[in-house]
């Protein structure tokens, strides 16, 4: 399991742009994000809504539809940042993300910075 840190904190943005940092700056060819949509969370933590459509035969983790709790447009200013911090390091490097979205929002992950 991983920890959900609260990307909306300026100190926890700066501690993990750091962490890139120490990588790239011993060689890294990039940068590889596991799961971006998780830092894209409501501001207010709001609880998601039941999914509708949730029957006994569906794994438990879509009784509820991820409509507050994941890719909200906030992650895209963190992926733009983390991008900044990839490209002050000399040469090209990589940032890429694993991502499991419908296909039209992977053009926004893209745009980010992401490849």
């Amino acid at each position: 399991e991983q920890p959900d840190l609260n990307w909306r904190n300026p100190k926890v943005r700066e501690a993990m742009f750091d962490n890139l940092r120490f990588w790239l700056d011993r060689g890294a060819d990039g940068v590889r994000i596991d799961a971006p949509a998780y830092m894209g969370k409501d501001q207010h933590l709001r609880d998601d809504p039941p999914n509708p459509n949730y029957d006994d035969k569906m794994e438990p983790n879509t009784k509820q539809t991820p409509y507050y709790s994941q890719d909200g447009n906030f992650v895209f200013d963190i992926l733009k940042e983390m991008r900044a911090v990839v490209d002050e390091s000399e040469g090209e490097r990589i940032l890429y993300a694993e991502g499991y979205v419908e296909v039209p929002r992977i053009y926004d992950y893209s745009q980010a910075g992401v490849h």
